[in-house]
């Protein structure tokens, strides 16, 4: 017949338990300090209407950080984890010519260092901004990141189109010490 496992073992059970929880524990860094926030901008630019003879129009926009604003959140820069663009909203300063009439767009970000990330697409026949989720913290930290908007219409404008370009960026950073 054969022997069953002695009983007298499972009392070393509870103690083996404790004793890996304490090894496991004194090499963690404990809990992950990363917070999550937004920052929303707003930047302008103009098309100029003889631009869109040669399409797709390619305008440069100036969008940065502001370190005021990640001063506000408690950190900086170089404490930003990721960055991601959330949401993005082209308005027409020219209510002749509402956004409406944009055929395709595309959002993008480039720097020598990095190449290039699309960010955000339209498409104005399904009136929808399909966002890649793109992590582009480290465009922005290089400080010499290009944002492009790409853009066709099947109708161009007569006369320079004003734009206003509303983003929503999400942010997952450290806080400053």
């Amino acid at each position: 017949m054969k022997e069953n496992f002695p009983l007298h073992w499972l009392s070393f059970i509870p103690s083996l338990i404790f004793l890996c929880s304490i090894i496991s524990c004194s090499s963690s860094n404990g809990i992950d300090d990363y917070f999550t926030f937004n920052l929303q901008a707003s930047h302008s630019v103009t098309a100029d209407n003889s631009l869109f003879a040669h399409q797709p129009v390619i305008l440069p926009i100036a969008i940065s950080i502001d370190s005021s604003d990640l001063a506000t959140n408690g950190t900086t820069l170089d404490l930003v984890k990721s960055i991601k663009l959330n949401s993005l909203k082209l308005i027409s300063g020219d209510a002749s010519y509402p956004f409406s009439k944009i055929d395709t767009l595309t959002f993008s970000v480039q720097a020598d260092s990095f190449g290039s990330q699309i960010l955000a697409t339209y498409s104005g026949m399904n009136d929808n901004v399909i966002y890649t989720q793109a992590d582009y913290a480290q465009y922005l930290k290089g400080r010499n990141a290009t944002f492009m908007i790409s853009m066709s219409t099947l109708n161009p404008p007569k006369v320079p189109l004003p734009l206003t370009v509303n983003i929503t960026n999400v942010l997952t950073a450290r806080p400053k010490q």
